[in-house]
């Protein structure tokens, strides 16, 4: 059972996605921040939490904690260094079934902050251009609640069947169908890449760098290629003689775009907030009688 809801927790992702071009057309956004456009990354992982209420008596928050959620919220920030939308662990991968597997593609081989050991991370090939705007739900609210209740239960009924495999949602799901429509274009592309990359990792760079560079004649905006490309750069596309196949994942540049993210959120809270004008206070006099 565990391999069909993992390969759901991953389909549904791809359908959240369908909701961040609703904000395309909104004309407040539109008309405060010009081709103002939402993106969405998510990073995968599977493993132990620990759920529960931390804080004080004066502030608690409900949470999770463990180094597996760590581990997802760093795949998470790192989807903007790859240029991706979805980051999924290595230990997740395991788990998924190999219709689910052949829709993934391998981009790199690293280490996180807080573990010594390499994990392989892996995206899924989306074109989220094929989406049509997200259309608005007139139902009351009562209506839309009990209609997300019974979908959830036919996904929760669906999950007890024998039978059932979550990699049928990528052949039954419109939304996600088109989000998957890319990948019968990336044929030669995905077998570049994947030339590139074992050179990579065996520390063959020059040879690395030339079906990388050819992969970037496929898909001039593919970011994974970009983003290895750059870490050869800085090594002058030479190996070094320890290189073991793997590399740290740096945080500098996910602490950035983490620092320049709030700061386009604070901005965004300021610019979107009604300004409240200011009534001037009657000043109240006094008199003796």
């Amino acid at each position: 059972k565990q391999k069909t809801a993992y390969e759901i927790s991953a389909c549904l992702v791809g359908s959240e996605m369908c909701i961040r071009d609703r904000y395309q057309e909104n004309k407040e956004l539109n008309n405060r921040l010009p081709n103002y456009r939402v993106k969405m990354g998510f990073g995968l992982h599977v493993g132990w939490a620990i759920e529960g209420a931390i804080g004080s008596q004066y502030k608690i928050d409900a949470s999770y904690l463990s180094p597996n959620v760590n581990m997802a919220s760093r795949l998470e920030a790192a989807t903007k260094q790859y240029g991706v939308l979805l980051l999924i662990s290595d230990s997740l991968y395991q788990y998924f079934s190999a219709a689910a597997k052949q829709k993934c593609r391998c981009i790199d081989y690293v280490t996180v902050k807080g573990s010594i050991q390499p994990i392989k991370l892996y995206t899924v090939d989306l074109d989220t251009s094929n989406l049509g705007l997200a259309k608005v739900s007139t139902k009351p609210e009562n209506k839309r609640k009990k209609i997300k209740q019974i979908k959830k239960q036919e996904l929760d009924q669906a999950l007890l069947e024998e039978n059932f495999m979550a990699n049928c949602l990528f052949d039954e799901d419109k939304e996600l169908k088109r989000l998957l429509e890319c990948q019968q274009e990336l044929g030669d592309f995905k077998e570049t890449f994947n030339k590139g990359f074992e050179n990579y990792t065996s520390g063959n760079w020059a040879e690395s760098k030339r079906h990388l560079e050819t992969c970037l004649n496929y898909v001039p905006n593919d970011g994974p290629s970009k983003t290895i490309l750059n870490y050869l750069k800085g090594k002058d596309f030479v190996s070094p003689p320890d290189w073991k196949g793997f590399r740290e994942l740096s945080e500098k540049q996910i602490r950035k775009v983490i620092i320049l993210l709030r700061v386009f959120v604070s901005m965004f809270m300021l610019l979107t907030s009604p300004q409240k004008k200011k009534k001037k206070k009657k000043k109240k006099y006094s008199a003796l009688i």
